[in-house]
This record gives C-alpha cells, sequence and structure tokens, in this order.
C-alpha cells in the first residue's frame, strides 16, 4: 500500500537561493544517459549509478561529494532536514552513501523534445547496492522507506509526475498539461512496455503537478515516471531536489 501527500518546503525566495547558487556550480554538474536515448544532470552523486559495484565508486569519493554539497548550500539542508522532521522524527544526513541531491533537466539540450524523450516507468528499487551501508546497522526497516520530490524550477506549461493505478488522493490535476501528458505513447522503451503490458491495469496516469517550494512525498512501492514536457522552450529546465529517508537504528537515515 503506498501513500503520497504534497508538502509546503522552500518558499519562493529559498526556492530562487537556491537556483542562483545552483548555476554559479554548473560546471560541477555531472551528464547522466539513459537508454530511452533521453538524458539529465545531477548536481550530487547518485546511489543507483555511483553506488553499483561495477562503477567502482569509493566512499571517499561519495563523502567528499556529500561535504562539498553540504557546504555549497547549508541552509538548504537544514530546512530539509527540519520539514522532514516534522512529518517522520529524527533525521540524519547519510555518510558514505549519496546524500539527497538536485535532477536537472534543461532544454537548451533538446531532450524531452526528442522522439524517445518518454521517460521510464519504474518503480524505486530496494537499493540492494547500498547493502554495504544497511549492514552496518542493527535494524533496517525496509518497508519503512519513503522517497521526497521538491519542484525548484518547473517549465512554464508546466511539470510533475505520472502515477498509474494509485487512488486519488486529491491532488491529481486535470490542466491542459496535464491532459497532454495522459495521451502520451507511454510504449517506448522495453521497460516501459513491460510495465504497460504486464503490471498496469489502467492505462492511463493519473497526474501530480509540480509547483514550486512543494514536495511529493511517497510511501510505499508505486508504478511512475516523470511527467515528459509539453510545448517546451530552450529556456525551460525541471529541477529538483530529492531524496530518500529510511529507518535505521531509529533514525531515518536520508540518501540519494
Amino acid at each position: 500500500m503506498s501513500t503520497h501527500q504534497l508538502v509546503d518546503f522552500f518558499s519562493q525566495e529559498e526556492s530562487s537561493r537556491i537556483i542562483n547558487q545552483l548555476d554559479k556550480l554548473e560546471k560541477y554538474w555531472i551528464r547522466r544517459d539513459v537508454p530511452n536515448g533521453n538524458f539529465f544532470y545531477t548536481f550530487s552523486k547518485y546511489s543507483s549509478v555511483d553506488c553499483i559495484k561495477a562503477n567502482n565508486e569509493t566512499i571517499e569519493e561519495i563523502n567528499k561529494a556529500n561535504e562539498f554539497l553540504i557546504n555549497s548550500m547549508p541552509e538548504m539542508y537544514e530546512i530539509l532536514i527540519k520539514k522532514l522532521e516534522s512529518i517522520f522524527g529524527k533525521c540524519e544526513l547519510a555518510n558514505d552513501i549519496p546524500i539527497p541531491g538536485f535532477f536537472i533537466y534543461t532544454e537548451r539540450d533538446g531532450v524531452q523534445n526528442r522522439p524517445n524523450g518518454i521517460p521510464l516507468i519504474h518503480t524505486d528499487g530496494e537499493f540492494g547496492y547500498l547493502d554495504y551501508y544497511w549492514n552496518r546497522f542493527s535494524k533496517v526497516e525496509h518497508e519503512s522507506s519513503f522517497g521526497f520530490t521538491i519542484a525548484l524550477e518547473l517549465p512554464k506549461s508546466g511539470a510533475g509526475m505520472c502515477l498509474w493505478d494509485e487512488p486519488d488522493y486529491g491532488f491529481y490535476s486535470n490542466s491542459e498539461w496535464a491532459q497532454s501528458v495522459q495521451k502520451a505513447n507511454f510504449y517506448t522503451s522495453e521497460q516501459s512496455i513491460d510495465f504497460m503490458d504486464n503490471r498496469i491495469k489502467n492505462k492511463t496516469p493519473n497526474i501530480v503537478e509540480y509547483s514550486v517550494g512543494k514536495a511529493m512525498i511517497q510511501q510505499g512501492e508505486q508504478i511512475h515516471s516523470v511527467a515528459h514536457g509539453v510545448n517546451l522552450t530552450t529556456n525551460d529546465r525541471r529541477i529538483t531536489l530529492q531524496g530518500f529517508g529510511k529507518k535505521c537504528d531509529g533514525v531515518w537515515r536520508l540518501f540519494f
């Protein structure tokens, strides 16, 4: 059983300050290519890529990147921890694995206007490649995990998340942008085809439309994807702060 909620996190002013600082650090953005021909950037290490054994990322490199993030945006992480603690209880940034960081889609690259620009349908994994971290704790409550996505900058036409086979949480969008997203052909990759044909009952997704400063918080497994851009211009960007929390020895450890 999954649950979702929308929560106010950052003010417009706070969001703008984060974006301004992020732009100053653009040379540190990391390009991430994905199988459907799309790509994006992260400003951070990213567990599902950097901690897979084949990539052989070292703990020293991860912690150095974490320290750089925290020193670059200390106020942001203070607000993040305080807000999440008000919802879940005691939270700490993880060490030895990547801490919450940024997904950056910038349309100057023409990413989401490509023929294969529909993002992959997926569920968030169990992060088995982080066993070296979980194994140090006496009790890891894998079933208590949560994920969050905080919008910081969005395309003018709209941005958000597609959810399949989920109940009505009271905040699904029926905007012109959302209706356009619902009409898309999601059969664009082997992974998405498998979900559409074998795991999804209602082929039309519900759309959560983001607004700057608000967080989507998810608990439990859900089938979802990034909602693709519609009528994007070269000035449009989709920038989000994202991460996960997993309860280990009574404390929520925040990671990316």
